[in-house]
């Protein structure tokens, strides 16, 4: 009984996260989730089990949707798919800035110039 007090507890510890544009950035949600994960020794099993419990909104609605289409994902690659899908404006706008400045050099084989632009 008094393990699973204390893993609720643990669980609250994990802010609730929507996916708004005013909510802090995917990646420090991740980081400050991991790092609550790894002080409480939790599994791979269970960060699949308990991180998704904080999603809200559109967030959850995309884990919904996309635990149907990879439904034994690992951990890792989740967290991986999430961090990209919801990638702040800011790494987004650095990344558009990006593709619109690189430009193919003459006889260039197109794969060279789709790595610069990945």
């Amino acid at each position: 009984m008094f393990r699973v007090l204390s893993r609720r507890d643990e669980i609250q510890n994990i802010p609730i996260y929507n996916g708004n544009v005013n909510d802090q950035p995917i990646a420090i949600l991740l980081r400050d989730t991991e790092a609550i994960a790894t002080i409480n020794e939790w599994s791979e099993d269970n960060r699949n089990k308990f991180f998704p419990t904080r999603l809200k909104g559109t967030t959850l609605s995309w884990n919904l949707e996309h635990k149907k289409q990879f439904p034994r994902e690992p951990y890792n690659d989740w967290r991986n798919a999430m961090k990209e899908h919801f990638k702040h404006t800011a790494d987004k706008a650095k990344q558009k800035t990006k593709v619109f400045s690189v430009k193919e050099a003459p006889n260039q084989p197109v794969r060279h110039f789709i790595v610069k632009i990945i």
